[in-house]
C-alpha cells in the first residue's frame, strides 16, 4: 500500500502527459498573437462532412459529401495574411516573388475595372488598384505563400504552413451543414464577406455580380471588415481565394470516412478555396473549390492565411526527429539506362519528406530547351546526370544547366555520375564472361586518368559559374572497389564480377546487375542528402533484393566512397578550388596595413547582405581554404561601388599572420576575381595583445530630455561595473543651464560640479532644426556651456561634458496635412552641424584636449529615416511615425528614436559598441504633450539591433564623439 502512495504523484503526472498529447486543445489559449502582430484563432479537433449535400445549390460533382476527422487542434489566422505583413517577410529576406522573380508578374486590374492577363507591372506591389498594409496580399503563388510560412516558421522557431483543404473547411464551415457559414441565403454574404455584387455593378456596370446587396467593396477590404463565424474566422467568404497544402485533382473526394487527409500524393495543381472580391455566390460556399499552378499562377484576387501547428507531445518529438534530417529534393535524373539514381525508397526509410522524383528528361540529344521552362520555375533542386563516358565526351548542354539553375533557383546543383569504362577500357568484348579477364589494377589506372579530366571539366565549369554547383558522384570507383571486393572473397553469396549474381549484369554494354544498381543508389542518396545511408532498408515485402550481409558492405562503402571524395560535396577541398586560377599569390613579404586600403579603393562600405547567390559563394569559399586558414576566419565585411558590383573581404589569422581574401562579384552577383593580401609574422613574437576589458563605470548626471532611464537599462545590460546615476532623475533643465551664461548655473548643479562627483553632464536639446535659436547663445567662452566645463575640471580632470540634440524635422504643408521635410532638414542639420562643431572646438581647445563631446543623434535619426523610406526597418513604413503626431515633430519622439539616442549617448559616453546588448525598457515611459503617457516596451529584436548598428556605426566614424581616430 505504501509503494502504492509513493507512486501516486508520478501515475498522476503520466496521466496529465497522456492528457495533454491528446487534448491539447483544451490546454490551449483560444486566441494568441505572434511576432507580427498577427492574430491566430484556436480551432479545436472534431469531425464534419466534407463537401456539398447533392441538394444545394450551383454545387459541383467534385464536392462528394464525405465524413472527416481531424484529430488534431490548430492555430489558424484570423485574418488573411496582410500587405503589411508581407512586406515585413520581403524586407527581412530581400525576397522576389515568382512574378517578380521570373518578370512575367501577375494578374491585374485595368481602368476599366476589367481583370488583365498577366504583366510585369502587376505584383503583390501594386495589383491595379489601391492597397494599404491592412489589406490582404495578392498576387503571390503558392510557392510565395510557403516561403513565407518557412520564414516565419524560422524566425519563431515554430511550425506554420499552409492549411489542408479540410482544415480550411473545417474552419469555415466552423460547426454549420449550411452552403455559408451564416445559412443557405447567398444576400447574407453581404454583411459575411466580400464578392461580386451591386457595390461593384454600380461602378462597372458590365460586371458580372452574384448577389443583389452591397458590401461596400469594389476589390479587396481591409481585412476583418466583415462578420466573424463562430470560430472567430474573418473573410472565408470572398476577399480572396486563399492557398492550401494539398495537390488538386477535380474528383479526388473520396466516398467513405477519412482521418486527418491530406489531398492527392502528386498533381500540377494546388487547391484553392473561399472565393475573392471578383466571384460571385457560387464560389464563396464553403465547399467550393478550385486548383491552380503553384508557381505560375498569381492572381489580384488569391492570397492566403497560415496555420501555426499546436505542440503536442507526439508533434514536439516528431519535429525534433524532424529538425535532424535534411528537406526533401526536386530532384530530376536524366542520362542513358546506366541509372542508378532511385534515393526515394532511402527517403522514406529515412523518414525525409518531400523528396520528389521529377519525370526524367535524359536530354540525350543535348537539348537544353527541353529542360528550360522547369528550370525558368525554379523547380528542380538537384539534376542527376547518369552516362558511361568519361573525360571530355561529359555533356555539351551542361554550361548551360549550370548557368539557367541557379538563376531561378539559388540551391540548384548538378550530380554527374563518375563512370566506369565502357567495355573495361578494351575493344571487342562479345560476352560477359570476359569481363573475369580485365586487368584491375590496369583498370585502375585508366580510370584514374579519365577521373582527372573529368574533374578538370568540372573546375572549368565551376569556375566559369563563380561558385561549386556541379558536383561527382564516383561510382565507377566504387563499381571497381567491389570488383576487387569480389575477387579477394570479401562480398558473401558472389564468387564471379560477370552473371546474373555479381556487380555487372550479363550484357556487354555493361549495364549494372542488382548489387551494382544498389551499390549506385546509395551512393547517390550520400551525394544528394549529405548523409549516410547505412542501415536503411527498402521498404516493403520485398526489399532491395539484397542480404542482411551484403547490404552493410555496400551502404558503407558507399558512404566511405562519397563522404572522402571532394567532389562529391561532402568532403573538404585542402585547396582553394575553383577560384585559385583568380587568386594574386600572398607577397613573400609583408604588405602590411596599407594594402588592405590600397586593395579597397572605390568601395563602399555597406549594411546591407549582397544577393544569396554572392552570400552562398564566399560561404563556399571559406569552407574551401586550406585547412590551416579556416580555423582562423576572424571577419567578414560587405562593399558596393557606384556600378552595382559587390566585394567581400574575409580576414583570416593564421600563426599570428593577418590575412586578407577580396572576392570581387559583378553585376550578375557572379565571382571575378579573389586578391589575397598577407601580412608576415614579426621576426620577433609580439607580446600577446591583453585581453580587452570593458570601459570603468562613469558617474553619470543627466539634464532634462537626455533619456536618463533608457541609458541606464542599457548600462545595466552591459558589463560595465561601477556606472552611477548622479541626482536622480536629473541634473537641471537644459533652458536654464545652457542659456544663462557662467553665472546662470544654478546652485545646486554647480556644487555638485565643483565636488568632483561627476565624470560625464549630459546635455539633450532639439535646437538642430530650422527657425530656432542658433548655438551662437548655448556655446562660446562665456556661456554656461563653457562654465560647466570649468567647474568639472577643477576637481576631476577626466571630467567630460556630451551634447546630444534630437532630430526635429523640418515640415512643409501639403493640404491639410503637416509633413516632415527630409531634404530641408539634412541640409540644415550640415549648416548646424558645422556651426556647433566650432564653437565646440573653441572651449577644447581651451582646455588643450577634448573634454565637449558631441552625440550625433541628429545624423543616426536621419539614417533611420533612410532605412524607413526603404523598406528597411521592419514594422515601420513611414518615416513619420518615428515622431508622436500629437507632438508635431516635437521633442518626445517614438520609442524608436528615444532607444536610438540611448545607444548613441552610451556609445559616446563609454567609447564602446551597444550591439548585443538586450536592455529591457519593461516599465519605463515617456509623456507626450497632451499628457499621456507611452511604453518604451514594443521594440522587436529586429529593430533594436538595427537601432544599435545605426548608433555605434553612426557614433565610431564621427569625430567629435571622441570614438574616431
Amino acid at each position: 500500500m505504501q509503494t502504492f502512495i509513493r507512486l501516486l504523484p508520478a501515475f498522476g503526472f503520466i496521466c496529465w502527459l497522456a492528457l495533454n498529447a491528446t487534448s491539447q486543445t483544451a490546454l490551449s489559449p483560444k486566441e494568441i498573437k505572434n511576432s507580427l502582430g498577427m492574430k491566430l484563432v484556436s480551432i479545436p479537433p472534431g469531425r464534419f462532412m466534407m463537401g456539398s449535400p447533392e441538394t444545394e445549390p450551383s454545387r459541383e460533382a467534385q464536392e462528394t459529401p464525405h465524413e472527416v476527422e481531424l484529430t488534431n487542434g490548430f492555430y489558424l489566422s484570423a485574418h488573411e495574411v496582410t500587405v503589411g505583413q508581407f512586406k515585413q517577410f520581403v524586407n527581412a529576406t530581400k525576397f522576389r516573388s515568382d512574378g517578380e522573380r521570373d518578370e512575367k508578374g501577375a494578374y491585374g486590374i485595368d481602368g476599366a475595372g476589367k481583370i488583365e492577363k498577366m504583366h510585369a507591372k502587376f505584383t503583390w506591389r501594386s495589383p491595379g488598384f489601391e492597397q494599404t498594409d491592412e489589406h490582404p496580399v495578392v498576387n503571390v503563388s503558392w510557392s510565395d505563400a510557403k516561403a513565407f510560412c518557412k520564414w516565419l516558421s524560422e524566425k519563431e522557431k515554430k511550425s506554420y504552413r499552409l492549411p489542408t483543404e479540410a482544415e480550411w473547411e473545417h474552419a469555415c464551415r466552423a460547426g454549420t451543414k449550411a452552403a455559408y457559414a451564416h445559412g443557405d441565403d447567398p444576400e447574407g454574404l453581404a454583411t459575411m464577406g466580400n464578392g461580386a455584387d451591386a457595390t461593384a455593378r454600380a461602378k462597372y456596370p458590365g460586371w458580372s455580380i452574384g448577389i443583389q446587396g452591397k458590401d461596400g467593396y469594389i476589390f479587396t477590404a481591409p481585412v476583418g471588415q466583415f462578420k466573424a463565424n463562430a470560430f472567430g474566422l474573418h473573410d472565408m467568404h470572398g476577399n480572396v481565394w486563399e492557398w492550401c497544402e494539398d495537390w488538386y485533382e477535380p474528383n479526388s473526394y473520396p466516398k467513405g470516412k477519412q482521418v486527418d487527409p491530406t489531398g492527392p500524393t502528386t498533381g500540377k495543381a494546388k487547391v484553392q478555396r473561399g472565393g475573392g472580391w471578383s466571384s460571385d455566390s457560387k464560389r464563396l460556399r464553403s465547399a467550393a473549390r478550385i486548383g491552380r499552378d503553384p508557381s505560375a499562377y498569381r492572381g489580384c484576387y488569391l492570397g492566403f492565411r497560415v496555420v501555426l501547428v499546436q505542440a503536442t507531445a507526439e508533434t514536439l518529438k516528431k519535429s525534433a526527429e524532424d529538425r535532424t534530417k535534411p528537406a526533401g529534393l526536386r530532384v530530376m535524373s536524366g542520362g542513358h539506362s546506366w541509372s542508378t539514381e532511385n534515393s526515394a525508397p532511402l527517403c522514406q526509410a529515412a523518414g525525409i519528406t518531400g523528396h520528389m522524383k521529377l519525370n526524367k528528361q535524359g536530354l540525350n540529344s543535348n537539348r537544353i530547351e527541353d529542360l528550360t521552362p522547369l528550370l525558368e520555375k525554379g523547380e528542380i533542386d538537384v539534376y542527376v546526370w547518369q552516362h558511361s563516358s568519361v573525360g571530355p565526351e561529359f555533356p555539351k548542354f551542361l554550361p548551360t544547366l549550370v548557368e539557367l539553375g541557379p538563376k531561378h533557383n539559388p540551391n540548384f546543383r548538378v550530380l554527374m555520375q563518375m563512370p566506369w569504362l565502357v567495355h573495361d577500357g578494351r575493344q571487342g568484348v562479345k560476352f560477359p564472361e570476359e569481363y573475369e579477364k580485365t586487368d584491375l589494377a590496369e583498370y585502375q589506372t585508366k580510370m584514374e586518368k579519365y577521373r582527372k579530366q573529368q574533374e578538370a571539366y568540372v573546375d572549368e565549369v565551376n569556375a566559369k559559374a563563380g561558385k561549386r554547383i556541379v558536383f561527382l558522384v564516383p561510382l565507377g570507383d566504387g563499381m571497381l572497389e567491389v570488383r576487387k571486393m569480389i575477387v579477394a572473397g570479401k562480398i558473401p553469396g558472389v564468387t564471379n564480377q560477370s552473371g546474373g549474381n555479381s556487380v555487372l549484369a550479363g550484357d556487354i554494354m555493361p549495364h549494372q546487375g542488382l548489387r551494382g544498381r544498389r551499390l549506385g543508389t546509395n551512393m547517390h542518396f550520400a551525394a544528394l542528402y549529405r548523409m549516410s545511408p547505412e542501415g536503411l532498408k527498402f521498404p516493403g515485402k520485398e526489399g532491395d533484393g539484397l542480404t542482411d550481409e551484403q547490404r552493410p558492405i555496400l551502404q558503407k562503402l558507399a558512404w566511405d566512397m562519397v563522404s572522402k571524395y571532394p567532389y562529391a560535396g561532402i568532403a573538404k577541398f585542402e585547396t582553394s578550388q575553383p577560384s585559385k586560377q583568380c587568386e594574386k599569390t600572398a607577397p613573400k613579404t609583408g604588405v602590411g596595413a596599407t594594402a588592405v586600403p590600397e586593395a579597397l579603393k572605390g568601395w563602399k562600405a555597406t549594411q546591407d547582405l549582397p544577393a544569396e547567390s554572392v552570400v552562398t559563394d564566399y560561404n563556399d569559399y571559406i569552407e574551401k581554404l586550406p585547412r590551416t586558414e579556416r580555423p582562423g576566419v576572424a571577419d567578414v565585411k560587405y562593399y558596393v561601388d557606384d556600378t552595382g558590383r559587390n566585394a567581400v573581404a574575409i580576414l583570416v589569422m593564421v600563426e599570428g599572420t593577418r590575412w586578407t581574401h577580396l572576392l570581387v562579384y559583378d553585376k550578375q552577383h557572379k565571382r571575378t576575381n579573389v586578391t589575397k593580401f598577407g601580412a608576415r609574422k614579426p621576426d620577433t613574437d609580439p607580446k600577446p595583445a591583453p585581453t580587452p576589458k570593458q570601459p570603468a563605470g562613469q558617474r553619470v548626471a543627466y539634464t532634462l530630455m537626455s533619456n536618463g532611464a533608457e541609458m541606464e537599462a542599457i548600462v545595466k545590460a552591459s558589463d560595465i561595473r561601477g556606472h552611477k546615476e548622479v541626482n536622480a532623475p536629473y541634473f537641471g533643465t537644459w533652458h536654464g543651464f545652457v542659456n544663462g551664461g557662467k553665472d546662470g548655473i544654478m546652485p545646486k548643479p554647480r556644487e555638485l560640479l565643483r565636488s568632483g562627483n561627476i565624470d560625464v553632464v549630459t546635455v539633450a536639446t532639439w535646437t538642430w532644426s530650422p527657425n530656432l535659436e542658433t548655438w551662437h547663445n548655448h556655446v562660446g567662452l562665456d556661456s554656461a556651456l563653457a562654465g560647466t566645463v570649468d567647474l568639472g575640471l577643477e576637481k576631476n580632470p577626466n571630467f567630460r561634458l556630451c551634447w546630444r540634440a534630437f532630430l526635429k524635422p523640418a515640415t512643409i504643408k501639403k493640404g491639410n496635412m503637416v509633413v516632415p521635410d527630409f531634404v530641408q532638414t539634412k541640409k540644415t542639420l550640415e549648416k548646424e552641424t558645422k556651426e556647433l562643431e566650432a564653437h565646440v572646438d573653441l572651449v577644447n581647445k581651451k582646455h588643450g584636449k577634448r573634454v565637449v563631446l558631441i552625440v550625433p543623434h541628429a545624423q543616426a535619426g536621419l539614417a533611420l529615416v533612410d532605412l524607413v523610406a526603404a523598406g528597411k526597418f521592419p514594422g515601420i513604413t513611414d518615416p513619420a511615425d518615428l515622431w508622436m503626431k500629437e507632438e508635431a515633430f516635437n521633442m518626445n519622439v517614438h520609442r524608436h528614436l528615444r532607444a536610438l539616442a540611448a545607444f548613441c549617448d552610451f556609445a559616446v559616453i563609454y567609447g564602446i559598441s551597444p550591439e548585443g546588448l538586450n536592455p529591457s525598457f519593461k516599465g519605463l515611459t515617456y509623456r507626450s504633450k497632451g499628457g499621456t503617457d507611452h511604453s518604451m516596451e514594443g521594440i522587436t529584436v529586429e529593430q533594436m539591433a538595427i537601432l544599435q548598428r545605426i548608433a555605434w556605426e553612426t557614433a565610431s566614424k564621427y569625430s567629435y564623439s571622441g570614438i574616431a581616430r
